[in-house]
């Protein structure tokens, strides 16, 4: 795919300059010196074009350890999403091979990992020397989020876990073609559960015959189009490491868009409509209280000094209650049992019982099998209320 260079434009048109892509082929650039660069500056990442949902991009962690290696980056929002990613340059011909298949593994491994054993791990790279810092502080400090909230953060990100729901970006100097042919068998693939997009990361010199300072560009790489986003300033100062200077405007400053009831049913696959509306109008009715996200809901009962989530529901799934949060609900092992031998019947939520995960997927269930997990979830939250 071509690709236009930057032009320099002065207020006469013909006192134009165009830009002169560099290559990153010289020892000054490796793929450590791009992941920096990325990890500090995550507005490289164009996540707001292929995920206008996600929020604003926080870095998290370099180099987080998993089963099958280290992913490169990861980051999150203020919702609880999370977005992977992977650094390879175009003079790496051989890991630019492997690389797809790292990322998918990597993805495999991170949603096998429960919340807690995340959110420890993530603390543990963030605070090396021990210090006191949190997930939920890693996430907020130093930023305007006036619509931060803990609780609707943690639910997301466990479904995002329990789901492998990931933005995923493979990033270089270049994306070599079979990664791009590659990546469009990935998009087809029908049980994956994960967004992946390539993007090449073009740097040009602002004067001619100075190496600093470089304009950073992004480009989605894609079959039928391309998108730029903003650009970044590297100032180099020193004698072997380049500072960043951003200059770009906040798009995620918005705050996002609630759902409602009637919105939701819309967005449900047909006949599943139907089965969940008389239990959304009755929990609507009735003691709990409904938390609205982008996409789905909650309903919330008051447990102890807050209010605390018995099912979340989305477009496409919807979660099961675990036994392992009985604790936080005083133990109510009787009602408990009984949930689960309504639902024993179901393969499907014996699978994601047997395998630690929380949520169910519509298109995996019987219209029957839904309205059964809907009435057994109806009755544990009247137990547990």
């Amino acid at each position: 795919m071509g690709q236009i260079n930057p032009i320099i434009v002065n207020q006469i048109p013909d006192d134009a300059r165009p830009l002169q892509r560099i290559s990153l082929d010289s020892n000054q650039f490796n793929e450590d010196w791009l992941q920096r660069l990325l990890f500090a500056n995550p507005q490289l990442l164009p996540i707001n074009d292929v995920a206008p949902h996600f929020g604003q991009v926080i870095p998290l962690a370099r180099e987080f350890s998993v089963t099958a290696g280290a992913i490169d980056l990861l980051y999150a929002s203020p919702l609880g999403n999370l977005c992977l990613v992977e650094t390879k340059l175009w003079r790496n011909p051989e890991a630019h091979r492997t690389v797809l298949a790292q990322i998918l593994d990597y993805a495999k491994d991170l949603s096998r990992m429960s919340y807690t054993d995340f959110r420890a791990k993530v603390e543990r790279i963030a605070n090396p020397r021990g210090l006191a810092r949190d997930l939920f502080q890693l996430v907020s400090a130093g930023r305007s989020l006036p619509d931060f909230d803990s609780i609707t953060f943690e639910e997301n990100m466990r479904r995002a876990l329990g789901t492998g729901s990931f933005q995923m970006f493979i990033v270089g100097d270049r994306i070599r073609p079979e990664v791009a042919l590659l990546s469009e068998i990935v998009g087809t693939a029908p049980n994956l559960e994960f967004s992946l997009h390539l993007v090449e990361l073009g740097f040009y010199r602002l004067h001619d015959k100075e190496d600093w300072p470089l304009l950073a560009v992004p480009i989605i790489v894609g079959a039928t189009h391309e998108v730029t986003r903003g650009v970044v300033k590297i100032r180099y100062e020193g004698t072997t490491q380049p500072e960043e200077d951003v200059a770009a405007s906040d798009d995620d400053a918005t705050s996002p868009t609630r759902i409602n009831l009637e919105i939701f049913l819309k967005s449900l696959p047909r006949g599943v409509d139907e089965i969940f509306q008389p239990y959304l109008e009755r929990w609507l009715s009735g003691r709990y209280v409904i938390f609205w996200g982008q996409s789905g809901f909650s309903p919330r009962l008051l447990y102890g000094k807050r209010p605390k989530t018995i099912v979340d529901a989305y477009p496409a799934f919807m979660s099961l209650f675990l036994e392992k949060w009985l604790p936080d609900w005083g133990n109510p092992s009787e009602p408990y049992r009984e949930y689960r031998e309504r639902l024993k019947s179901i393969p499907e939520c014996q699978r994601v019982f047997s395998e630690g995960k929380r949520y169910v997927f519509y298109n995996r269930l019987r219209p029957e099998d839904i309205r059964m997990i809907l009435e057994a979830t109806d009755h544990l939250a009247d137990a547990l209320g």
